[in-house]
């Protein structure tokens, strides 16, 4: 993807030399990803490919938030059209479930935020990994009892 002249990554070799090249160069490498990106019903594989990828490049800081899609994204269009199901909240915060259980940094600091639900969670790991996998899951007893959330 390609945003106001940053760095453009296709594939993941790309991603995995980008990242190498930042590192050497000394600077400070921190990964924004989202949950959701993969679809309804993709977001457990999700999970478990982006903590591979997190913890072969160990970032400092992993700031996690769930996909919006505003009307005027291109993938938008594809929902309106059929083309792209859109993972709910709920499945949001299982996949967040997922990934918090693969995450093996050692201290990496992490911040997990979901708007729709009101929900965050922080910590650092492997010290607050039970203590974050303790608050999502009673997020997601929460909020198995309501419906589809919308996107």
């Amino acid at each position: 993807m390609y945003w106001n002249g940053c760095i453009k990554i296709i594939t993941l070799e790309e991603a995995y030399t980008a990242i190498d090249r930042i590192k050497r160069a000394g600077m400070i490498y921190d990964a924004h990803i989202m949950t959701g990106v993969a679809g309804s019903g993709r977001g457990m594989e999700n999970a478990e490919k982006t903590a591979e990828f997190l913890n072969a490049t160990k970032p400092r800081h992993v700031i996690n938030f769930s996909m919006f899609l505003h009307q005027e994204a291109p993938l938008y269009r594809d929902i309106v059209q059929g083309n792209f199901l859109p993972a709910d909240e709920l499945e949001n915060l299982m996949e967040e479930k997922c990934l918090l259980e693969h995450l093996q940094v050692d201290g990496l600091k992490y911040d997990g935020f979901h708007d729709f639900v009101q929900f965050r969670v922080r910590g650092t790991f492997p010290e607050d990994r039970q203590k974050m996998l303790r608050k999502v899951e009673e997020a997601i007893e929460k909020n198995k009892k309501k419906s589809r959330f919308l996107q």
